[in-house]
Order: C-alpha cells, then structure tokens, then sequence
C-alpha cells in the first residue's frame, strides 16, 4: 500500500531533500508541494494526500501553527508531521494541541523521517526523542525525588498524610517533611495549594504520556 504525501517548505533543497529520502522507500509517493500557506491552501482544494509534511516556520508569511487550524477548520482529515528546528516543547505541545500528528526535528529528518511516517501511519503519534528528552527536563515534577514523588501521586488522588504513611508504612511527620520539601522545590506556600498542583500535574503527565509515548 502506498501514501500519499505533500510536502510544505519554503525553501527548494529541504523539499529536494525529503523527497530524495522518500523515494527510497516504495510505500510513500509525494502527489505535492507548496513553499508558501496559500499554496497549501490551493493544493488542498484540489489534491488529497494522507500525510502532510510541513514546516513549522515560514518566511513573512502565517506560521505552521496557523496552518494546523486551518486544516483543523476545513475538518481534513489528513495527518501532519511538523517540521522544525526549534527544540522547544512549547511549540511541540501547540503543534499537537492543534492536530498534529507528529513533531520532527529537522537534524533528524536523514535518520527518522520514515520510522516517524511510519508511526504515524500507525494511529500513533511521533516526537523526536531529543524534544522529548526537553519534556522530562522541563517537567517541575523531575525535580522531586522518589519517595517525593511517590506523596505526591498519593495527595492527587486526595490521600491524607496518614493514609499516605499508611500506604508507604512511614510515619506522618516524616510525611509532613517530604511535603515541606515538595512545597519549595514546586515554590507552593500552602497544602491546599500543592494538592491542586498534584491534580493538574498528574493529569497533565497521563495526557502527555498518551499523546507522545505509545
């Protein structure tokens, strides 16, 4: 089976580029190129594609982001890998927000453009390992320590201190201490605060993991 690809960059040779490295492999067929968001716009009018391959910055023109909601307006139902040399996780996380379905970094496009097309074809989302590296670093969580981590978890799901010490068979105050800890690292004043933290971190965390490590 073959997939169709449109390719979405405003400058020739990356275009060149990946199209030299998907002819290599027999399942990929690009039907179409754009260097700008309005020629996107007038290819999609007229040509159907299973993937979009696009950049996430373009030159004096709307952004790859702008482009993603677009697509999600006009309800296409074509996936797209993002492109970008920017290794930030802000960009990463607006790219999938908006229905992207991967994020590659451009440095990796030689080694992992066909294994990330690949995955995606799949129904799983893709995201280049050193941007998912950046996650873990940037994640205020991985600042905690295992047994902080561990009382963290417990007071998101709505544990008192004493059925946490219950639970890791420690006792309260050693507890209230792991807590005070935890209230400086995540910079929080009050227990109330940092069990609303560990709410929203907590589902933020499952949310990523579902989204950019299957």
């Amino acid at each position: 089976m073959t997939y169709s690809i449109i390719l979405v960059d405003d400058h020739p040779l990356i275009r060149e580029g990946i199209k030299s490295i998907l002819l290599s492999d027999k399942q990929f067929i690009v039907v179409g190129e754009a260097s700008s968001s309005g020629d996107l716009k007038k290819l999609l009018d007229s040509t159907e594609a299973d993937i979009i391959i696009m950049d996430l910055i373009f030159h004096n023109q709307p952004d790859g982001l702008d482009i993603l909601k677009l697509i999600a307006n006009k309800n296409i139902q074509t996936k797209v890998l993002m492109l970008s040399m920017v290794c930030d996780p802000y960009y990463l996380r607006k790219s999938i927000e908006l229905g992207a379905s991967g994020y590659l970094l451009k440095d990796d496009v030689g080694e992992l453009i066909i294994p990330a097309l690949t995955t995606i074809i799949s129904g799983t989302s893709f995201v280049s390992p050193s941007i998912k590296q950046r996650l873990v670093e940037d994640n205020p969580l991985s600042k905690l320590s295992k047994r902080e981590s561990e009382i963290f978890h417990y007071l998101s799901q709505g544990k008192t201190v004493r059925e946490i010490g219950n639970e890791l068979f420690i006792s309260s105050s050693t507890i209230g201490t792991h807590i005070e800890k935890i209230k400086k690292k995540l910079g929080v004043s009050s227990i109330n605060e940092l069990i609303k933290i560990s709410v929203l971190y907590v589902a933020r965390a499952n949310n990523i993991l579902e989204k950019y490590d299957k």
